[in-house]
């Protein structure tokens, strides 16, 4: 009774300390390079999804160097996916890496709550055997309710209806495991929000100047759906000879286009991966990874086009230094520039005992497809793309340690420059004579950015029933050509949570989520009746500064046994009001509550 009441106590402490800490912390990142996340464990296995409030974080190990795939895959939207507060601050979900180890084949966890926010996950492995494992994945993510516009009065519909399925199955041999997996999605969601604003010369109210009865598919939902396959070979672990060869096909396609009475584009791509290396005496590996990515399009702005990504490298693993020299080639026809060079540095050395330092030199090119971009934005325009991203240099330099037992930290800063990077902003168009409007989308324009950054990072673990995790981050975020800020990006971010477990079953997850320093930008055009063709339109472009982010969650998990719990989430505590993008606001206080099932 004494040591639980210590423990109690060294609770409380902690946790007032994290909550005040985390009044000071800045915000997670949006997007594939900037998004922060709690560093978890991914196991292999395929097990049931964990609510907010169970998490269970373990401490990083140092791990040699590991190449970065920059360009898109066609699996990453086959992975079991969270959403991000429930729905909130992002509109789509990011990757669950959440899965702790479970002897279980089945699970089945469903939760409601206000805004008619509605979730489900249900899995199982029909097949476990060390020889093949065959299963299963679906999951159900929706909402249907009002949400207090930020700047202007009234509310607005938000509407999402996100469903995904997945078939897997694999097959050890001897030496390799043949992998087979297929998927589909189906989104409806509506484009919901302020209508981006018009010159006061035009008047108050655009949609004045095109009725809705006249606008075909004024109020249909948008409807995208994608589905694909992927099959391949990948060598086992642990052998001089290392190999993998995967090819997949997905399409993603959009039924409403830009203007209303369009049809939206569909994209098809195919993606080949192939692997190899070779071990030569005990420390040194080389090898070399080569990526073809085929995209074809119809209505999508977009011409057809091919990128290779070529990656030869070679490797130095011992205990005490880990180094990867490599360079990433790619080859684009038919989009942007042929060829584009960036290094592939990965340095880890540990110097002292159980202190590092760390490198990483990188680059690459970042496919903008309509199935990586709605990953991280759902809205984003149905009939036009921006173009690919390239990173020619990316290096972050720090030191972290773990010598002090249940404690981890780093310290760390870096600098970055993104060619043709893509940042979203708000576009309306219209034609009065013609009697076309556009949809309230994200678009995307393509500048030439670069950014500095330094941040800290913590993890203490406390016995198994105390987690807490901070990680902070300052941007310098600056345009390379052109007057200007950068809008779609944080200044300043962090992450701060805490996870306390009791011994009877109960466990409680707090989070605190903060954005600072984000800008947007807006822009209005209208070609008023009768004007002749030559003249110039009404437009205007709009920046300015969104405000901050402060999401303040809790969760609480209690497991009845081994086969049942139950659990609640409540979230935006702070009862704050912000935006997603500029006049599109996200939910309030809201809570979700549920039951999940192991079988």
């Amino acid at each position: 009774m004494n040591m639980m009441k210590k423990n109690l106590i060294y609770t409380v402490v902690l946790l007032v300390s994290s909550a005040l800490a985390g009044q000071n912390a800045v915000a997670q990142d949006k997007g594939k390079e900037d998004k922060l996340q709690r560093e978890m464990i991914l196991e292999k296995e395929f097990t049931p999804m964990v609510r907010d409030a169970s998490k269970i974080n373990v401490l990083p190990q140092v791990e040699s160097p590991k190449i970065n795939k920059t360009a898109v895959r066609y699996s990453a939207w086959a992975t079991p996916v969270v959403p991000v507060n429930n729905f909130e601050p992002l509109p789509a979900a990011d990757y669950n890496t959440s899965y702790p180890f479970s002897s279980k084949r089945g699970y089945f966890d469903f939760s409601g709550g206000n805004y008619m926010n509605l979730r489900g996950d249900l899995g199982y492995k029909f097949v476990d055997t060390d020889k093949n494992e065959f299963g299963f994945w679906f999951q159900h993510n929706s909402t249907n309710g009002k949400v207090k516009n930020v700047d202007e009065p009234g509310k607005s519909k938000l509407k999402r209806n996100d469903n995904r399925f997945n078939l897997y199955y694999k097959h050890n041999f001897d030496a390799l495991a043949f992998l087979l997996n297929a998927g589909y999605r189906f989104n409806s969601f509506n484009y919901y929000g302020v209508p981006v604003g018009v010159p006061s010369s035009v008047g108050d109210d655009i949609y004045a100047w095109f009725p809705q009865s006249g606008l075909t598919d004024f109020d249909k939902n948008q409807t995208a759906q994608q589905f694909g396959a992927q099959f391949g070979v990948v060598a086992h672990e642990n052998r001089d000879l290392q190999y993998k060869a995967l090819v997949g096909f997905s399409q993603y396609g959009n039924k409403l286009g830009y203007l209303y009475g369009v049809d939206g584009a569909t994209e098809n791509q195919v993606h080949s991966e192939f692997s190899l290396s070779s071990a030569f005496k005990e420390e040194y590996r080389i090898g070399a990874d080569i990526e073809m990515n085929n995209l074809f399009y119809s209505d999508g702005g977009r011409d057809n086009y091919t990128n290779i990504a070529l990656n030869p490298y070679f490797n130095v693993n011992n205990e005490t230094f880990k180094l990867r020299l490599g360079l990433t080639a790619d080859v684009a026809f038919n989009q942007g520039k042929t060829f584009s060079f960036s290094p592939d540095v990965r340095m880890n050395w540990e110097f002292s005992e159980s202190v590092f330092l760390f490198s990483d030199i990188i680059g690459g090119k970042t496919l903008n497809t309509y199935a990586r971009l709605s990953e991280s934005n759902i809205y984003v325009n149905p009939s036009l793309l921006p173009k690919d991203s390239h990173i020619p240099i990316d290096a972050t330099f720090g030191l972290r340690s773990n010598y002090f037992s249940g404690f981890w930290f780093e310290v760390f800063g870096g600098y970055k420059m993104v060619d043709d990077d893509a940042l979203g902003y708000r576009l309306l168009d219209g034609n009065v004579d013609a009697g076309l409007l556009s949809r309230n989308t994200i678009s995307y324009q393509n500048l030439k950015t670069s950014c500095w950054n330094v941040g800290v990072g913590m993890k203490y673990k406390y016995e198994d029933w105390l987690d807490i995790a901070v990680k902070l981050k300052k941007n310098g975020w600056d345009l390379r050509k052109g007057e200007g800020d950068v809008f779609d990006r944080p200044d300043v971010e962090a992450n701060a949570g805490v996870t306390f477990k009791l011994t009877n079953g109960l466990a409680f997850d707090v989070n605190y989520y903060l954005a600072t320093g984000r800008k947007y930008r807006y822009v209005f055009t209208l070609i008023p009746s009768g004007s002749p063709l030559d003249s110039a339109p009404l437009s205007e472009v709009r920046t300015g500064s969104l405000k901050d982010i402060h999401s303040l969650s809790l969760g609480a998990n209690y497991e009845i046994n081994k086969t049942l719990n139950v659990f609640v989430n409540l979230n935006n505590l702070m009862f704050q009001k912000y935006e997603l993008w500029h006049g599109m606001a996200v939910q309030g206080f809201n809570a979700m509550g549920g039951i999940g099932l192991k079988f």
